[in-house]
C-alpha cells in the first residue's frame, strides 16, 4: 500500500485489458470526459501540455494514420453478427481527462489476422506494437487436466500500438480491433485514445503569504531512527525558489504506483506564513517516489501532482539540506 497516498490506484496500464469500465458507442464519435468530479481509476497515461481540444485533434489524426486494406469500405455505425465485439473499445482507461474516437471499416477477402498484419506492415513507424489480443495473442499452453476453451467463432484479434514522438509520452494510443461476421465477412474498428493534461488554478497552488518553509523527515517504519531533525527554511530567495517548484508540478494523471512503497519513508514540506506560524500548505512525497507529491492547502486535500521523481531532491538542494538516506547515500 501506498501509505501516503489515500487515492493511490494500484491498477497498471495492461492489467485493465479486457475489463471495459466504460462503453464507447457509435462509430466516427469522439467523447471528451471531464477532469473534475470524477472518483474513476486513471490508468492511462498523459501528455503534458495538450488541451481538450488538441487532443481531440490528435485523435482525429491518429484515425487518419489508419492505412485501409484495399476494397475496404467505411461503415457509418457497429456491424452485425460479430457478437457485438465491435460495440465498443476494447479497451478503455478511465481516466476523465481523455479523448476518445473510432472508425469502423469492412474488409474484404482477408482474414482478421490478415488484417493486422497488413496493418502492422503498412502503419507508419511513428506506431509501436505494444499488445496483441484475441487470435492475435500468443497461443498458451494448456493445462493438464483443464478443458481448452471453445475456440472463438468470430475469430476476434487486436493490435495496440502507442504514438511515439517528440513531446509524447505514451498518451496517444490506436487500437485496431477486427472480426469475422457469421456470415463470413471481415469487419475492423479502429480506436484512438489520447490523454490531454489538465492546467492548476490559482485556487490549487500554494498561497500568497508564504515566508518560511518547514522540511518534515517521514521515518522508514522498518528503521525508525536517525532521524534528521526538522528543518526550517526562511531565507526569502530560496522560499520563493521551493514554492515555484511545487506550483510547477503538473496535476498527477493518476496511473497507478508500480513500485509499492509500504516503508512510510518520505518527506513534507509546511509552506507557513512566518516561522512557527501557521501551515498555508503542505506538500509531501514518499522516498523511493511514486511518481506524485501529496499537496494540500490550510488542511484540505487538493489534487495529487505528478513528480518526475526530482521534487525531493530539488527541494533539498535548494535548502541546502544533505540528509543521508534522503538526498544522499545513507
Amino acid at each position: 500500500m501506498c501509505v501516503m497516498r489515500r487515492r493511490c490506484h494500484l491498477a497498471a496500464r495492461h492489467v485493465l485489458i479486457g475489463s471495459l469500465a466504460l462503453a464507447l458507442a457509435g462509430c466516427g464519435t469522439t467523447v471528451i470526459t471531464n477532469a473534475r468530479g470524477s472518483s474513476a481509476p486513471r490508468a492511462a497515461m498523459v501528455s503534458h501540455g495538450l488541451s481538450p481540444q488538441q487532443a481531440k485533434a490528435e485523435a482525429a489524426a491518429i484515425l487518419t494514420a489508419f492505412i485501409p486494406p484495399p476494397g475496404a469500405q467505411r461503415l457509418a455505425a457497429p456491424p452485425g453478427g460479430v457478437g457485438g465485439k465491435l460495440d465498443n473499445p476494447i479497451f478503455m482507461s478511465g481516466d476523465p481527462d481523455t479523448v476518445y474516437s473510432a472508425s469502423l471499416w469492412k474488409v474484404p477477402g482477408m482474414s482478421p489476422l490478415q488484417v493486422l498484419t497488413w496493418e502492422k506492415a503498412h502503419l507508419s513507424s511513428r506506431f509501436r506494437l505494444t499488445l496483441a489480443g484475441g487470435e492475435a495473442a500468443p497461443a498458451r499452453p494448456g493445462i493438464p487436466g483443464v478443458p481448452t476453451p471453445p475456440s472463438d467463432p468470430y475469430h476476434d484479434a487486436s493490435d495496440e500500438f502507442d504514438l511515439q514522438g517528440a513531446g509524447i509520452l505514451p498518451a496517444a494510443e490506436m487500437i485496431v480491433q477486427a472480426a469475422t461476421s457469421s456470415a463470413g465477412r471481415t469487419y475492423v474498428r479502429v480506436d484512438a485514445m489520447v490523454a490531454w493534461q489538465p492546467q492548476r488554478p490559482a485556487s490549487e497552488r500554494v498561497p500568497a503569504g508564504v515566508t518560511a518553509i518547514t522540511i518534515t523527515a517521514q521515518p522508514d517504519m522498518n528503521k525508525p531512527h536517525d532521524v534528521p531533525a526538522p528543518v526550517t527554511l526562511t531565507d526569502p530567495a530560496s522560499v520563493s525558489k521551493i514554492v515555484r517548484l511545487v506550483d510547477s508540478l503538473p496535476l498527477y494523471p493518476e496511473r497507478g504506483c508500480l513500485g509499492l512503497n509500504e516503508n512510510g519513508k518520505g518527506i513534507t514540506l509546511s509552506f507557513l506564513g512566518h516561522a512557527n506560524g501557521p501551515v498555508l500548505a503542505t506538500a509531501s512525497e514518499l522516498i523511493p517516489s511514486c511518481g506524485y507529491v501529496e499537496f494540500a492547502i490550510r488542511g484540505t486535500d487538493e489534487p495529487i501532482l505528478s513528480d518526475p521523481g526530482s521534487f525531493t531532491q530539488q527541494a533539498l538542494s535548494i535548502a541546502g539540506v544533505r540528509w543521508p538516506g534522503f538526498n544522499m547515500p545513507g
